[in-house]
């Protein structure tokens, strides 16, 4: 009976975060944030499938500094929990738009936390959207002091998403661009090999000869291998800036774990294994060529 009583948590919480985007939805039952945590029962598990409850929650107001003020007191000081935040408003959106990205996950994670219970945050923030609809969601938050959690902060995280976006496309299309540029040299080549009556694969014996190249020639094969040279050190500098950026993120991650384990943190013995090994894919990169 207490399990299914568990379960029936689960379930109200999920009608009411879905009754927050109907259109008729009355004003005085709008929310700004909804707190939970995990169903009871789920302490020793590492991935909290049964669920999760609400403890909580702040009114929508006309004043989005205010709410944040709100959820700021709403929190407690030495217990993590996930703060349901709507952000439809501020991103141009609004209740009743439907299944649009009108919300964002703060986990609330005070230093008071063991590096188990952060680690268990962190990894079932995706447990709780899924649970509630993934494509609701537009952004996280990871915050371990009240003052963390302001408008401004919040902000501050979305410009960050929105300058690593554009980064990113512009390395793809270089790739893109690298690849046609490619196939195009390719097929010069072989349709210039056809002409001549030479087959298009070198022949097993080369000849006794080999014919002089003329001037023009020449300059066109060097200038087109210049300009693929050029195009591949764009995208090698693209990816390797995106590595640097990955690894300083994983700096700040392993600096907030060991402030809450107390541990004294070390930059150059990484604690998560994936930024060594960006960290080396960084050293193999810049390396001169022909080193």
């Amino acid at each position: 009976m207490a399990a299914l009583g568990q379960l029936k948590l689960w379930a109200a919480l999920q009608r009411r975060f879905e009754e927050q985007d109907k259109a008729r939805v009355m004003p005085e039952k709008l929310v700004r944030a909804i707190m939970v945590v995990p169903l009871d029962g789920q302490e020793g598990s590492a991935t909290w499938s049964l669920g999760f409850k609400e403890t909580g929650e702040v009114r929508r107001t006309t004043s989005l500094s205010r709410d944040f003020q709100s959820i700021a007191a709403l929190v407690p000081p030495r217990a993590p929990a996930y703060l349901l935040l709507y952000v439809g408003d501020l991103q141009g959106s609004s209740a009743g738009g439907g299944k649009q990205s009108n919300w964002a996950v703060i986990a609330w994670v005070p230093p008071s936390c063991s590096a188990a219970e952060s680690k268990k945050m962190a990894d079932n923030r995706s447990v709780l959207k899924a649970g509630l609809g993934a494509g609701c969601f537009s952004g996280d938050m990871w915050c371990t002091a009240p003052e963390q959690i302001t408008l401004s902060n919040y902000i501050k995280s979305m410009d960050g998403r929105a300058a690593a976006a554009p980064a990113e496309e512009e390395t793809d299309e270089q790739a893109v661009r690298i690849q046609a540029l490619y196939r195009g040299k390719r097929g010069r080549k072989r349709s210039a090999s056809v002409a001549q009556g030479r087959p298009s694969s070198p022949p097993s014996q080369p000849p006794s000869k080999a014919l002089p190249l003329r001037h023009e020639e020449a300059g066109a094969t060097e200038a087109t291998d210049e300009i693929w040279e050029e195009r591949i050190h764009g995208v090698r500098s693209g990816y390797v800036d995106s590595c640097r950026r990955l690894s300083s993120a994983l700096e700040e991650l392993e600096q907030a774990l060991c402030s809450l384990t107390g541990d004294a943190y070390r930059p150059d013995e990484p604690l998560l294994h994936v930024r060594a090994h960006i960290n080396k894919k960084i050293e193999i990169y810049e390396q001169p060529a022909g080193a």
